[in-house]
């Protein structure tokens, strides 16, 4: 979905908590996706501490992560034009840029299960109205996060790859070694490496805040060597346009669950703007 109708919801719930520097992160507010759901006019202090202190930064986090998705989207498109240069040095650099930006989708993935476990927060078992409205929010919430991690594997098993085939033809004995053609059964292949690569192996810890685009460098457009020979690739038609291309299809899929999750914390933001609000004070 756009991200200006992502970022009502964020924009919703600072409003709702108060908090001024969600509102200051998120984009204009753009026409609501679909008809809210009715929720009613309020709702327990428990359910809007809950959005206020999980869902808000979440919302957040998503919105860090959907960046992320369009910086390796960008990142992939220069390494297709890079590879048809045949300038190893500037794919080189590419690679960096899209293992930092998976390395950071990584790092906001795992803040947003951590978020989610917190069973006070998201009760398994529901025996009220709004533990169900919790309950709710959380598959909501990881359905989103499920299809920002699809477009995570798919960007690093393609960095896998490359690095599997660059082993190869660097050292093929051991690659032989490793991947059982000895006579010891089939090893891992680049699907191995997505689970650790996902579940953060690079000593990423999930405490501390969402990661966005603005700590990456976009590597920019290198002149390449001149007596590099240029490729027999065709625009648009290297493997990691066709990376790109899967890229593209996942950012669909993941607006259509951000589409399905905004409407309903939009509701509640505004069924919790009243239980949130600062109490008046009493006068003289």
């Amino acid at each position: 979905m756009p991200r200006a109708r992502f970022g009502a919801a964020l924009c919703a719930l600072a409003v709702c908590s108060g908090a001024a520097a969600f509102a200051q992160t998120a984009p204009a507010p753009g026409p609501a996706a679909t008809t809210l759901p009715e929720i009613g006019r309020t709702r327990s202090r428990g359910l809007c501490t809950t959005m206020r202190d999980s869902v808000a930064p979440i919302v957040l986090g998503l919105m860090k992560s959907d960046e992320l998705v369009g910086a390796g989207h960008r990142g992939l498109l220069k390494t297709g034009d890079d590879q048809r240069t045949g300038f190893r040095a500037a794919i080189d650099l590419d690679q960096v840029y899209l293992r930092h930006t998976a390395d950071a989708m990584v790092h906001n993935l795992g803040i947003i299960d951590k978020l989610l476990a917190d069973e006070r927060r998201f009760p398994k078992q529901a025996s009220t109205d709004d533990e169900r409205l919790a309950q709710d929010l959380k598959s909501l919430i990881a359905a989103v996060a499920d299809r920002q991690r699809a477009a995570l594997n798919t960007l690093a098993n393609a960095l896998d790859a490359e690095d599997l085939g660059r082993m190869q033809n660097e050292f093929p004995d051991a690659v032989n070694a490793i991947n059982g053609s000895g006579g010891g059964g089939a090893g891992p292949g680049p699907g191995a490496q997505k689970g650790m690569l996902v579940n953060g192996p690079r000593g990423t810890d999930v405490d501390g805040s969402f990661i966005g685009v603005s700590g990456l460098i976009m590597p920019q457009r290198s002149t390449p060597d001149p007596r590099a020979r240029g490729t027999s690739n065709t625009r648009g038609h290297t493997v990691w346009d066709r990376v790109a291309t899967a890229l593209e299809t996942q950012q669909s899929v993941i607006a259509g669950a951000e589409q399905r999750l905004t409407p309903t914390v939009v509701a509640l933001s505004v069924a919790c703007r009243d239980e949130l609000s600062p109490a008046p004070k009493a006068t003289p």
